[in-house]
């Protein structure tokens, strides 16, 4: 099977093409510039340009199913609202179409869980209405509006992915992926042998570990059904079902120092507040994450580090 993967220069997008490069598929990794990144893994690489709609064309051609991991991240949306909505919202339009054009078969759109809101708090199903104001979280709604457009008119099989906070361990130091917060826990305790949680330790998010995520979206290419028959609305929330506040992280990684490496970073916090537990879940898929994934990500990150 022939993947085309978007965002070659991402934190998850790369983490996608060596997984999915080492079982089997024959992966096409496309990024707006490929003298940025290191061309290490056993892939095709090309040149794609969210504004020259040809570039985007040749990039699909012979491709059975595409994976959108491209996009603005949240703070360089809200900085350029308006970027956010060309890269985020236009380019994915123009990614749709193209797909179509050249009969891709499939596509998988990585969005995000914050387009529910800026703080999650309850039950967070498909069912719960999109509030989030913020550019991030608006200009990956319009994406996804365009493909599930294409998906109730059947042009395409597509499914939106809205992803809890992933983390695991990035290929290379300057990934983006080292703003993630548990990452960025992992390279304090190694690198200052000491974790500082710089915002409220009491704040609670569900984490999601790479591992789980790679597994399911390798499942997720092999179906032989639609992905209407796994969820009607072709969006599926993708986490782990458990919230854990910042600073039972921060005690994991620190746990997992102590285990690992026999070292016991301190915590400190700016603040600690108690914060509403919520569950973010599918109301038409039952994800296993078992807590194998979690501590084998930690020690990924902390061996790459130490």
């Amino acid at each position: 099977m022939r993947i085309l993967i978007t965002g070659g220069s991402g934190y998850i997008a790369s983490r996608l093409a060596q997984y999915l490069s080492q079982n089997s598929y024959s992966v096409r990794l496309a990024t707006r510039n490929l003298s940025t990144i290191s061309q290490t893994l056993a892939v095709e690489y090309v040149e794609i340009n969210w504004h020259d709609t040809p570039s985007i064309l040749r990039a699909c051609e012979g491709i059975d199913a595409i994976i959108h991991a491209s996009g603005l991240n949240a703070a360089d949306s809200y900085a350029s609202p308006l970027r956010a909505l060309a890269v985020n919202g236009l380019g994915t339009a123009t990614l749709v179409q193209c797909a179509i054009d050249k009969r891709v078969a499939r596509l998988i759109y990585i969005s995000t869980a914050h387009v529910y809101s800026s703080l999650l708090s309850g039950n967070i199903t498909e069912s719960t209405c999109p509030s989030n104001l913020h550019p991030y979280a608006t200009s990956h709604l319009a994406g996804e509006s365009v493909l599930l457009h294409a998906c109730s008119t059947e042009q395409i099989d597509g499914i939106v992915l809205r992803l809890s906070n992933t983390f695991g361990l990035p290929l290379s130091l300057c990934s983006d992926g080292w703003s993630l917060v548990v990452n960025d826990l992992c390279r304090q305790a190694v690198t200052k042998k000491s974790i500082r949680i710089h915002s409220d330790g009491g704040s609670t998010r569900d984490f999601l570990p790479m591992k789980s995520l790679l597994h399911f979206i390798n499942n997720l290419l092999c179906r032989k059904t639609s992905f209407a028959s796994l969820t009607p609305q072709s969006i599926l929330n993708v986490g782990s079902s458990k919230s854990y506040s910042l600073l039972d992280m921060a005690k994991m990684v620190q746990k997992h120092c102590l285990r690992t490496s026999q070292f016991r970073p301190p915590i400190t916090c700016d603040s600690l507040s108690e914060y509403p537990s919520f569950c973010y879940s599918s109301k038409y898929h039952r994800f296993d994450v078992p807590m194998a994934h979690f501590y084998e990500e930690l020690d990924l990150l902390l061996r790459f580090l130490g």
